[in-house]
Parts: C-alpha cells; sequence; structure tokens
C-alpha cells in the first residue's frame, strides 16, 4: 500500500465523527469544508485547494456560508498563498454560491473555468446587474489544467448525469479524482452510498463506467468522506441502478394494479431490507420516474391512462390508491409543502442576520443554478399510472 493511501485512508471516516473544517490529505491536496446553507442545505459541501507552491487551484466554491471565506483566506494566509484558478464540477448552488464573494475578494482577474451546458446562455445575476460576475472560461473533454508552479496536472472528464454540465478532474501525479457530485458519498458515507442525484439515468450510467475506465486511486467527492476503493464503490452505484429497477418491476408485478410514481416510491421507501430506503422521498421519486422513461423505452413496461379518471384529475387520487397531495417526506411535510419551501428558502436563509451582513451573503449567492437536479421538470404528470407490458 502507498503511503499517500494510507495516509488518505485515515481521513475516510464513516461519519461517526465531526469532520474538521480544514484537512491536509496529500501534500498537493487540502480538504476545505463549507457549512450547509441554510435549513433545506443539510450537507457539508467538499472544496479541495490543489498544488503546492504559492499559487493554488481551488475546485468548488462551496455553498455561500459566511465562515467559509474567511476560513479559505485564512489557510491560504498561513502558507503564504493565493489562487491561480477556480475550477467548478458543476454549476449547482452548494457548488458555486461562494463563487462571486471568492472572486472579488483575490482578484477579479481570478479565471474561472466551467464545462459549459445550456444554462450558460441565461443571465446569471439576476436582479444584481450593477456588481461585476465572473464570465467563466468553458473546459474541453480532455483538457489539462496545470498548477502554476507545475506540481499538479488536473485532467478534465465530462461525466454528465448528476447534471449536464458535471465534470471530474482526474489528478494525474496521484492518480486520484475530483468528482463533484458524479460521484458523491453522501449522505450515509462511502459505507452506504444512496446514488440517486440524477439529471439523466443514461448519462449517468456511462459517465459511471468513463470514470471506472479511468482506474481512479482515490475519489474526493463534492460531498461525504473520501472513496478509498473506488472501484467496488462505482460498481455499487451502478448496482444501486440495477436494484432499483428490478424493485420496481417486481412491485408492479405484484401489485396488479396500474400505480403511479409516487406510490411506487413509497412501496420502496417502505421496504426497509433496500438500502434505497436511506433516500428521502422527494429524491426517490424523481430516480424512480427516470427508471420508469427507461423500462417504457425497453417495453418492460407501459403507461396506463385509462385509471387517469375524474377523481384523479380531481387529485382525490392516482390511480393507485394513494394520494399524491397526502405523501409526506422530511419531516413530515407533503411533497408540495418541501417544494414550495425549498423555492422559499433562498429567501429566508439568513433572515437572522443584520442588514449588512444579509447584503454580503446575497452577494455571495447571486451566481447560482437555475434550477436544482431534484427539481428538474421529468416529463410525467402525476396521474400517470404504469403496468407491466
Amino acid at each position: 500500500m502507498s503511503r499517500i493511501l494510507r495516509r488518505l485512508l485515515s481521513h475516510s471516516s464513516t461519519g461517526t465523527s465531526t469532520p474538521r473544517a480544514i484537512e491536509q490529505l496529500t501534500s498537493r491536496v487540502t480538504l476545505i469544508r463549507a457549512l450547509p446553507s441554510g435549513p433545506f442545505s443539510k450537507e457539508d459541501s467538499n472544496t479541495y485547494l490543489v498544488g503546492e507552491g504559492a499559487q493554488r487551484i481551488l475546485i468548488d466554491t462551496g455553498t455561500g456560508h459566511p465562515s467559509y471565506l474567511p476560513t479559505l483566506a485564512g489557510y491560504l494566509k498561513e502558507k503564504d498563498a493565493s489562487l491561480s484558478h477556480i475550477l467548478l464540477t458543476h454549476a449547482h448552488g452548494n457548488h458555486t454560491h461562494g463563487l462571486v464573494a471568492i472572486w472579488r475578494t483575490f482578484g477579479t482577474a481570478l479565471p474561472v473555468y466551467k464545462l459549459k451546458s445550456s444554462q450558460d446562455d441565461i443571465k446569471l445575476s439576476g436582479n444584481n446587474k450593477t456588481k461585476a460576475e465572473p464570465k467563466p472560461s468553458f473546459l474541453k473533454d480532455g483538457q489539462t489544467i496545470r498548477s502554476l508552479d507545475g506540481s499538479s496536472s488536473l485532467k478534465v472528464l465530462h461525466t454528465p448525469g448528476h447534471s449536464q454540465d458535471s465534470v471530474c478532474f482526474h489528478l494525474l501525479e496521484e492518480d486520484s479524482m475530483f468528482t463533484g457530485d458524479a460521484v458523491s458519498s453522501a449522505p450515509h458515507g462511502p459505507t452506504r452510498p444512496t446514488h440517486a442525484v440524477f439529471e439523466d439515468l443514461d448519462a449517468y450510467r456511462r459517465s459511471l463506467q468513463k470514470i471506472t475506465r479511468q482506474f481512479p486511486k482515490i475519489l474526493y467527492p463534492g460531498h461525504g468522506a473520501l472513496v478509498a476503493n473506488p472501484t467496488a464503490y462505482l460498481e455499487s452505484a451502478r448496482e444501486c441502478q440495477n436494484v432499483l429497477a428490478l424493485a420496481i418491476h417486481n412491485i408492479l408485478g405484484q401489485s396488479g394494479k396500474p400505480m403511479s410514481a409516487e406510490a411506487i416510491a413509497v412501496e420502496i421507501d417502505q421496504a426497509q431490507q433496500l438500502r434505497l430506503s436511506d433516500i428521502e422521498l422527494p429524491v426517490l421519486i424523481g430516480t424512480v420516474k427516470h427508471h420508469l422513461l427507461e423500462m417504457e423505452a425497453q417495453t418492460f413496461i407501459r403507461r396506463s391512462h385509462g385509471l387517469e379518471s375524474e377523481s384523479s384529475r380531481a387529485g382525490t387520487t392516482n390511480g393507485s390508491g394513494v394520494d399524491p397531495s397526502k405523501l409526506k417526506g422530511p419531516g413530515g411535510l407533503t411533497l408540495e409543502q418541501i417544494y414550495s419551501k425549498v423555492t422559499e428558502s433562498n429567501r429566508r436563509d439568513w433572515s437572522d442576520m443584520n442588514r449588512q451582513e444579509r447584503s454580503q451573503v446575497l452577494d455571495q449567492t447571486s451566481w447560482r443554478e437555475q434550477q436544482h437536479p431534484l427539481h428538474v421538470r421529468i416529463p410525467l404528470r402525476k396521474e400517470t399510472t404504469w403496468v407491466l407490458a
């Protein structure tokens, strides 16, 4: 076992102890955690400094929590270092909300890189039109970004699935990989993965294969503990989707009647023998919908439109005996209540701050994604029900 691997294994915890905000993982890699940004962001986000010299590369910029920027700046000052590049694994807010404040603090000449996606054509500044914001340069699959001191080389791998613009950065000198949310060990650590959050199931599977073919020795995810056994872990991610597809097929077969995606997800959520029951219900429903569409294309199942009765359209049932308006998620809230509260949360996260602090945070978080992957519009009506083909 290599010296680097032995050292990293000591950091591959299962979440039983409180993680430190800053951890020096190798001579080239430093982990800096960003605290959750509000009541609906439950997980820390991992950001990484890469390099050994006075100019470091920052991978992702955190959640926008006010504690992050002083932590980052303090560490760099201690090391007599600064930033040379900012690389983004993708543009979701819990990885980019700290970008604007970092960019302004360390200089507006600081280059920002991400993979181009369709959402990059949308103006990102929102109502904050008078203040400068970063204009990212766009990465290309296979491109290599090098630290200014030449100690670190990061090869770009386009790994869509979690999002259209997801990339991984392969640190060639250590054969490790920064995966963002293309592979994430949260929320239960690498021993209890859920592998449930993606926008495109087929692209997600292909990206897992692409990462596997690089044979990385360590994965540095966007959330949770590092993954010290990437081959087995990536296989578990693929197997998780196979288990879910089989569960959906079995539930429809045992039911003998049409069922909605919501009703199928409730059945899976209640099956405690499945690891998938660790997934929160709103996330699981979206994942089930992706599988239903794939299984329909493979002609394993078909839609049953005959049960879209007047009572279904009125919202009293979804054709499977489950009232969608009464499905409960975390905290006992209905799904409608959860989505409503998530929509409002950005305005409420910092309500206990004074005006100056709140203004600073709004500056930090103005560069944000247009849509969270959990809320991506999957082309299915609530009333759609399914049966085996």
